[in-house]
């Protein structure tokens, strides 16, 4: 894989007393990559999420993000840095409209504009407001939203309230964006066109993408990178072709009796071993 690292972790762990959540993660995600983190329910994936954007504080180890360490900054601070990221549980604000949700992700971008010019409604908030106001409708408009700005958040289908939140996330002008379950929900319909949109977002605004997902055929036909979890432990990291084919990684999802839906999933990344996945575009 070609390209600058975007994004570093060195033997980030993490602890909840005593239970280790994260062991010694090391983590490489280059610039313009689409990188998914999989693994079987426990394996610590969202925990890993949570502690590379500072949501919770790593136990140990070091996060850089563009060569700056980033590892103890509040959660806003790494925002500005050039991280953004969407959630397993969507978090609208359900009773705002779509385009007020994304003025939201705008906020630290909006220098212009203030409370005392408000209130004296100055020319130069009024054009700030304005150019704010365009700037939310074409983020929906690419997000496949165009039109619906007005809509409260709470009337829009499940669908279009993960592709709200992508517009959210996206209003904060990111290089790094982090989805996690982005698919979560959805049928195959649904599933398709998300892994579609995500790749524009690659291909077209040149974000580099860190997803969470256990849609196994998606992440393999999508991703330039597969990492894997299990009980906190990185077991594999490299292109599909060679995660499919991992024997480690099919034990995890098996285990010694494995749950139903953890073996469909090894059975799926067998099948897919079948017929390999794309090589890495990067």
């Amino acid at each position: 894989m070609t390209g600058n690292v975007v994004l570093r972790a060195v033997g980030m762990g993490k602890r909840f007393g005593g239970l280790v959540a994260i062991k010694a993660l090391d983590l490489e995600v280059h610039e313009r990559a689409i990188c998914s983190i999989i693994g079987p329910n426990g394996a610590g994936k969202t925990t890993a999420f949570n502690c590379l954007t500072q949501l919770i504080s790593p136990s140990n180890g070091q996060v850089y993000f563009s060569g700056t360490r980033i590892d103890g900054m509040l959660p806003d601070m790494v925002v500005a840095t050039g991280i953004s990221r969407t959630y397993q549980t969507i978090r609208l604000f359900r009773n705002m409209t779509a385009r007020e949700n994304v003025l939201v992700g705008m906020h630290l971008h909006l220098k212009h504009s203030s409370w005392w010019g408000s209130l004296l409604n100055l020319r130069s908030n009024r054009e700030a407001e304005l150019q704010a106001a365009l700037e939310a409708d074409r983020l929906l408009g690419f997000v496949g939203l165009a039109g619906k700005g007005h809509m409260v958040a709470d009337h829009l289908s499940y669908g279009e309230q993960r592709r709200l939140e992508i517009a959210r996330a996206l209003a904060t002008r990111p290089r790094l964006l982090m989805l996690d379950e982005p698919v979560a929900g959805m049928n195959p319909s649904e599933t398709a066109e998300m892994a579609v949109f995500i790749r524009r977002l690659r291909d077209e605004l040149g974000i580099t993408i860190l997803l969470i997902e256990h849609q196994i055929k998606m992440v393999m036909e999508l991703s330039d990178q597969v990492v894997v979890l299990d009980h906190g432990v990185k077991i594999a990291d490299g292109i599909p072709a060679e995660v499919q084919r991992n024997p480690d990684v099919i034990k995890a999802y098996l285990g010694s009796g494995g749950s139903r839906g953890a073996k469909r999933v090894a059975t799926g990344i067998q099948q897919a071993a079948v017929s390999p996945a794309r090589e890495s575009q990067s």
